[in-house]
């Protein structure tokens, strides 16, 4: 249907007369804001619908895949299922900066179109135009400008390639840039492309980039293109070119704060901001750093906690900034990043030990958010070839729903991410992010300095409410899922139809892929690939001779933890000489049952088998827990098999042993120690001992022994690495354990 007026709704539900003409600023019945919410379309018969026209009542045709929402107040159209190929947008929803957000869908009309997927937070300008596409914007941008495009494009290359859609990246007319900002239009799912390819793709770039980054980036592009250059060694040239040329500009700031109470029902200002007065011009921390706490709402004590928190960032940063000043060599973004985000762990401990200290507990506790801006002033060589003490650099942190913008003469830009329910919903794929925001918690805060104690906040943000997929089919869930619910607050399920038997059985019918861990990592990424979820749990089992008492059986256990998310593989073990795994050859009924007694049968399942390596599955009888059962098996073996004989063992999985189900317990018990074992220098779970240093000496002649003098913990997030001495307690090793004292 063709509309023959353009108007849009006013979004205030209780206005009585809510039709405005598109443009007006305000409601003119109730002075509401008029909310101008565009949209970017996606689907095979969006664009055969012409501009004018108005689709599910609603959606006006602004241009070619461009709509306007005429009833912005209204929640969109969301399916009960969340579809597979949105997921990663939700994945990606704290980099909404630059991508676009999922809106809802409008209903296909005919089956043979597909639904139609509407996207907010797209480059759209407030009067419905497109910005200017990469390329087109590339020769008019400075250098600066330039090269910080193409690092932009570079940081999201990673989180990109984890979901499947770094594609979007090498999408000529998908890259749009709103001034120093780059943002895609749309997210495209098509195979698995390299850093390669996207040199590949910069090449027609940097040939018509600035003379004075021109041959730098040539440089960086034929590495790129050679196929053999790391992501890391990429990302750091690039950078070092953005500030070297970032740095020969002039840099003005101007640093202001200012607070209010609010509402007048409230008592006292619960907010503390950093500079809060004209005297504050004076210290030495400024021009470089700009704070904002406020005190949490419905807690005790927010404007101590806000002042306490403002004060100890101030003590943090200060000492930091002069650590940044001595340094020689630029420190890299990533580092200086995590740095400032460790500060506020320790001035959340801070907090926290004065909640402990004071028993508070619940509401009582002290707490409050906080985002803080600061100036980095590193010293560099610019591209021009003169030294500057300022790259111009300004690093960003929040907790909670304190926030940053940035705001010019044409548009007003959100730079961060609340710390809230909503928010987390989205970023688990559960809720479409409109749709969260109709929860009645959908505000309510996930994150607060002062609550929980820096690694419990750090490991709650990491764990707490997401789903976990557990890849099996042996019931591994009734010792995994209640141990890691409970301490880690996830949600354990198992994918429905999922065959780990591909993956290797015991019975031999099937090789495992690799070894252990390969083989529980192949599980996780499957059962991710299944689910389109990020977090994954993954366990596998091996049997054999004890490696330090060879003439007994051992069982070793990994439990594996996969977080697409975070980037983080913890592996959870246990090494276990309680173990009823055997076998025998048989020839009889009553030599069946001998073998069965001696086992643990019926308790634990018996696989009965024409061989010990057979040639498919119909050769294995598996899941035997019952005398009848058994006899039934042997028989049929027996008279059938070429030898006269059957090969009986063990029924070695979860379900069917429940001696090995409880060295699956011990192993997933590993796994949530290893997990509460945080990084001192990143505070990211999994700092783990990676090697053993023997050598303990002696006590009575001081040789060393075999024995274990140190052990190295090793961060696999950002490599830090630390030597524990005597981790078994003792100095030194008695005599007996002594090569020489006890030949």
């Amino acid at each position: 249907m063709i509309s023959t007026q353009r108007i849009i709704n006013c979004p205030n539900p209780i206005c009585t007369h809510p039709t405005n003409p598109v443009g007006n600023r305000v409601c003119a019945n109730c002075q509401t804001p008029l909310i101008h919410r565009y949209l970017w379309v996606i689907g095979s018969s969006a664009g055969t619908i012409l501009q004018g026209e108005k689709v599910a009542d609603r959606y006006e045709v602004i241009a070619p895949r461009i709509w306007l929402d005429t009833q912005p107040g209204k929640l969109p159209d969301i399916p009960g299922t969340i579809p597979k190929e949105i997921i990663p947008y939700l994945r990606l929803h704290q980099q909404r900066l630059h991508l676009p957000q999922v809106y809802g869908f409008v209903r296909s009309q005919t089956e043979a179109a597909d639904d139609i997927l509407l996207l907010e937070n797209v480059p759209i300008d407030e009067a419905g135009n497109l910005y200017s596409a990469l390329t087109k914007a590339w020769q008019q941008a400075t250098a600066v400008r330039q090269v910080y495009w193409l690092w932009q494009i570079l940081q999201l290359w990673q989180p990109l390639s984890e979901l499947g859609v770094a594609t979007s990246l090498l999408i000529p007319n998908n890259l749009r840039v709103q001034g120093w900002c780059v943002r895609l239009l749309q997210l495209q799912q098509s195979g698995q492309p390299s850093i390669k390819h996207l040199g590949e793709c910069w090449q027609p770039l940097v040939v018509t980039a600035k003379s004075q980054v021109a041959r730098d980036l040539q440089k960086i592009v034929q590495q790129m293109c050679s196929g053999e250059a790391e992501l890391k060694d990429i990302a750091a040239q690039l950078n070092g070119l953005l500030l070297a040329s970032a740095a020969e500009l002039p840099l003005s700031i101007k640093v202001a704060g200012a607070t209010d109470k609010g509402p007048e029902a409230l008592i006292q200002n619960e907010d503390t901001c950093y500079p809060h007065n004209n005297n504050a011009i004076a210290d030495s921390l400024l021009p470089r750093v700009a704070i904002v706490c406020d005190g949490i709402g419905g807690h005790e004590g927010g404007e101590v906690a806000s002042q306490l928190a403002v004060q100890s960032v101030k003590l943090q940063i200060r000492a930091l900034l002069q650590e940044v000043t001595e340094q020689a060599e630029i420190v890299p973004p990533d580092l200086l990043q995590q740095q400032l985000e460790a500060s506020l762990r320790v001035i959340n401990n801070i907090i926290c030990n004065c909640n402990d200290e004071q028993k508070r507990t619940g509401t009582q506790r002290m707490a409050t958010t906080i985002v803080m801006a600061a100036q980095i002033p590193q010293r560099i060589q610019t591209t021009a070839g003169w030294q500057s003490d300022n790259a111009h650099e300004l690093y960003l942190v929040n907790v909670g729903d304190s926030r940053a913008y940035w705001i010019t003469r044409n548009y007003c830009q959100l730079l961060t991410v609340d710390d809230d329910v909503a928010t987390r919903e989205v970023c688990h794929a559960r809720s479409l992010y409109r749709q969260a925001l109709q929860r009645p918690d959908a505000t309510a805060l996930t994150q607060a300095l002062g609550t929980k104690h820096g690694e419990l906040l750090l490991k709650q943000a990491l764990f707490n409410n997401r789903i976990a997929v557990l890849a099996t089919k042996h019931q591994k869930e009734r010792v995994i899922a209640p141990i890691l619910e409970a301490e880690l607050r996830m949600k354990v399920v198992v994918p429905e139809d999922f065959d780990t038997d591909v993956f290797g059985t015991f019975t031999r019918e099937v090789k495992r892929p690799g070894n252990q861990v390969e083989a529980a990592r192949l599980k996780a990424k499957k059962a991710l690939e299944l689910t389109g979820e990020s977090l994954a749990i993954a366990s596998e089992g091996s049997f054999g001779p004890h490696p330090e008492i060879p003439f007994i059986s051992s069982n070793r256990e990994v439990v594996l933890l996969l977080d697409q998310i975070h980037n983080l593989e913890i592996v959870g073990e246990e090494l276990s000489a309680n173990t009823n795994h055997n076998h025998l050859v048989v020839e009889s009924v009553e030599q069946a049952f001998q073998f069965a007694q001696k086992v643990g049968f019926p308790e634990h399942g018996l696989v009965v088998m024409f061989d010990e390596l057979p040639n498919d599955k119909t050769e294995v009888i598996k899941g035997i827990t019952s005398e009848e059962k058994l006899i039934e098996a042997v028989n049929f073996v027996l008279k059938n098999s070429p030898t006269g004989k059957a090969h009986l063992e063990t029924d070695m999985r979860a379900m069917h042993n429940p001696t090995r189900m409880k060295n699956i317990e011990k192993a997933t018990r590993d796994l949530l120690r290893k997990i509460n074992s945080c990084c001192p220098e990143c505070s990211m779970p999994g700092f783990t001992i990676t090697s053993r240093i023997r050598g303990l000496p002696c006590a009575l002649c001081y040789m060393p022994t075999s024995l274990t003098r140190a052990v190295i913990y090793q961060c696999q997030k950002c490599g830090f690495t630390q030597e524990e001495l005597f981790p078994d307690g003792s100095e030194y090793a008695e005599p007996v354990n002594c090569n020489y004292c006890n030949p």
